[in-house]
């Protein structure tokens, strides 16, 4: 038996509609996967986005902590510092004072002995 135009014509049809209704079921088992794994990266997004924020909140009191501990130790060494200071400012005014008093006994008293000509 051989086939003749007719017979492939009608062949090439119920292929066709059978083509159609496999394409139908692809379709829909491809959006309802595409949905599920939509939902599926939605979740993930959202538990990553918690992670980050749980992590970014662990870096920060961290950071908190570090910047406490550095404040801790730092500020006794600049109130030392500005104690110093402090302190040179009035030990360079006493020997400015010891200056001027020493070179006003120097001048009365010229080559160590007293001159009363000029006091």
């Amino acid at each position: 038996m051989a086939l003749d135009k007719n017979d492939w014509k009608k062949l090439d049809g119920k292929f066709s509609e059978q083509d159609k209704k496999w394409d139908k079921r692809f379709e829909k088992f491809g959006k309802g996967i595409i949905g599920q794994v939509n939902k599926l990266l939605t979740a993930q997004t959202i538990r990553l986005l918690g992670q980050n924020v749980e992590l970014e909140q662990k870096f920060e009191k961290k950071v908190d902590d570090v910047k406490s501990e550095i404040f801790t130790r730092v500020d006794p060494i600049l109130k030392e510092v500005q104690t110093k200071r402090e302190h040179r400012t009035i030990v360079a005014n006493k020997l400015t004072d010891h200056t001027d008093r020493i070179e006003k006994l120097e001048n009365i008293h010229p080559k160590n002995k007293h001159d009363f000509a000029t006091s």
